[in-house]
């Protein structure tokens, strides 16, 4: 059975004006860019009282090596109203409101479940982890932190806005 192993978790709020077309396509971006496939596990959108809100999950992997993938899990709640501006002389339909996003990752290994198919490789697989794969699997560690970091000082810069954990 594939194992999952949480690594960090940040998050961040901003409020203002912005397209959330434009943001969700420029997030999907940032990550297809770090070469993470990105799958849509859920995506709501409800009008409320004036406001649109937007509920999204996105699970974000990249397959390292036949034995670790790293996962960026994305949750992203959008609460804002449509609103007319013009910009350069010309109108533009923007959103006013609020965005939370959290991004979560993890390294998943033996994800085939390879090492789990007798009770001897299920003996191995310990050893294998702790001694062998190790400094490979720090290796992955570093990797998926940078990629996670990368991505949340992207959405940082797109919003001009700081940090909260």
């Amino acid at each position: 059975m594939p194992e999952e192993d949480i690594q960090n978790r940040v998050t961040t709020k901003a409020e203002g004006v912005f397209s959330w077309n434009e943001f969700y396509t420029f997030f999907y971006d940032v990550l297809t860019s770090l070469q993470y496939f990105v799958s849509e596990v859920k995506y709501t959108k409800a009008d409320k009282k004036g406001y649109n809100i937007m509920k999204v999950r996105w699970n974000a992997s990249r397959n390292v090596d036949e034995y670790s993938r790293l996962m960026i899990r994305v949750n992203i709640f959008c609460q804002v109203s449509d609103i007319e501006t013009e910009v350069d002389g010309k109108k533009q339909s923007l959103n006013k409101g609020e965005i939370e996003l959290t991004m979560e990752s993890s390294i998943v290994t033996d994800y085939y479940a390879r090492w789990e198919t007798s009770p001897v490789l299920k003996m191995l697989k310990k050893f294998y982890e702790s001694y062998l794969y190790k400094p490979t699997y720090d290796k992955w560690s570093m990797k998926l932190e940078k990629d996670l970091q990368q991505a949340f000082e992207e959405v940082k810069a797109y919003f001009h806005m700081q940090k909260v954990r």
